[in-house]
C-alpha cells in the first residue's frame, strides 16, 4: 500500500538544510522512496558543506540551476570544484556517505533510492538488474529531467500528491535507473522489437497517468518517453502488459477518478475533465464498464 507525506523537520539535518521539504512513499512493499526539494544559499565568496549519511541506498541529485562545487574525500581533502549544469544529475552510492562543499547556492531535488527498493522491483520482473548501479557526475540525463519536473510540481503546490500519481512516479524512476545505469541492464535493442523491458514499462505508464487530465495522449509520446519508435510501441506495450494501450490508459483514468470521488470534494463534472474524460457522458460510460456501476453510484457506496 502506499503512503507520503510531508516531513521539514526530519529531513532537513541530513542535509544541513534548516528546511527540506520531502515526499515519501513505499511503492511496491516496506522499503521508501524519498524525493527532497533542496535550497542552500551561498553568499559570493563563501563556502558550505552538505552531508548525507551512509545507508544502503542510492542518491540522485537532479540540478534545477547551475552550481560549482567539490566533493570531500574520506581523509578530509577536497577535489576540485567544477561546474553541474542545470538539468544535469549526480548518482551516488551512499554506502559509506557522502559530503560535499558547495561553492554556490544550490538549488536541486534529491532523491534516495534504497536498495531494498530495488529488490522488491526485481520481484515483479526478474532478472531485470542485480540492483547495482554505475555512479555518475555532471551527467545529462533528459528522462530524470522530465520527471523532475512533475515532483517539482508537488513541491510548488504545497499539497500531498495523489497516492497512484506518486506511486507511479516513483517506480519509473526507479526502474529508468535501472536501466541506464544498471550494471547488469539488458541493452534495449535486444527487447524493443518483441516487448517492453521492465524500466520501458513502468516509463509509460508513469508518462500516462502524468498527463491523464489531456483528452488524448498521443501515441508517438508515450513511446519517446519510453525510448522507443512509435511504429513498434503499441505491440510491444500490449506484450508486455497484457493489454491494449488504450484499455490500460481507460483503466488509469478510472483509478485516478476513484481517488478524487473518495476525496467528496469535486463534481462529477470537474472530475470528468481531471481524468482526462471528453464529457459527464463518456466518464459515466467508461467508469460505468469498468466498475459495473457509474461513478454517482460508485461515490455513494463508498460514503456508507
Amino acid at each position: 500500500m502506499t503512503s507520503f507525506l510531508h516531513d521539514i523537520a526530519r529531513n532537513g539535518p541530513d542535509f544541513g538544510i534548516a528546511e527540506a521539504p520531502r515526499c515519501v512513499t513505499a511503492p511496491i512493499g516496506k522499503a521508501r522512496f524519498s524525493v527532497s526539494r533542496l535550497h542552500c544559499e551561498v553568499a559570493p565568496g563563501e563556502t558550505r558543506m552538505l552531508t548525507i549519511p551512509a545507508q544502503r541506498a542510492y542518491f540522485v541529485m537532479l540540478y534545477l540551476a547551475d552550481v560549482d562545487h567539490c566533493d570531500v574525500l574520506q581523509d578530509g581533502s577536497f577535489t576540485e570544484a567544477r561546474r553541474y549544469p542545470q538539468g544535469s544529475i549526480c548518482l551516488v552510492d551512499l554506502a559509506g556517505g557522502a559530503i560535499i562543499r558547495l561553492c554556490s547556492t544550490l538549488d536541486s531535488l534529491g532523491f534516495v533510492v534504497p536498495r531494498a527498493l530495488f529488490e522488491e522491483l526485481d520481484h515483479l520482473a526478474p532478472g531485470a538488474s542485480d540492483g547495482r548501479l554505475e555512479c555518475r557526475r555532471g551527467e545529462s540525463d533528459p528522462v530524470i529531467a522530465n520527471l523532475g519536473t512533475a515532483f517539482l510540481a508537488m513541491f510548488d503546490r504545497g499539497q500531498a500528491p495523489l497516492p497512484v500519481t506518486f506511486k507511479h512516479m516513483a517506480i519509473a524512476l526507479c526502474g529508468h535507473l535501472l536501466h541506464r545505469y544498471g550494471a547488469s541492464r539488458t541493452s534495449r535493442d535486444a527487447t524493443s522489437a518483441a516487448s517492453l523491458s521492465a524500466a520501458q514499462e513502468v516509463a509509460a505508464k508513469a508518462y500516462i497517468v502524468r498527463n491523464l487530465t489531456r483528452s488524448a495522449i498521443p501515441v508517438s509520446a508515450i513511446a519517446a518517453a519510453a525510448g522507443l519508435p512509435a511504429s513498434c510501441f503499441a505491440q510491444s506495450f500490449h506484450k508486455a502488459v497484457g493489454c491494449t494501450l488504450g484499455q490500460w490508459v481507460s483503466r488509469s483514468r478510472v483509478a485516478r477518478a476513484k481517488e478524487l470521488l473518495a476525496q467528496r470534494t469535486l463534481s462529477l463534472t470537474a472530475i470528468a475533465g481531471e481524468c482526462g474524460f471528453s464529457g459527464q457522458a463518456q466518464f459515466n460510460r467508461v467508469f460505468a464498464k469498468e466498475t459495473g456501476m457509474p461513478p454517482a453510484v460508485w461515490r455513494t457506496t463508498r460514503l456508507q
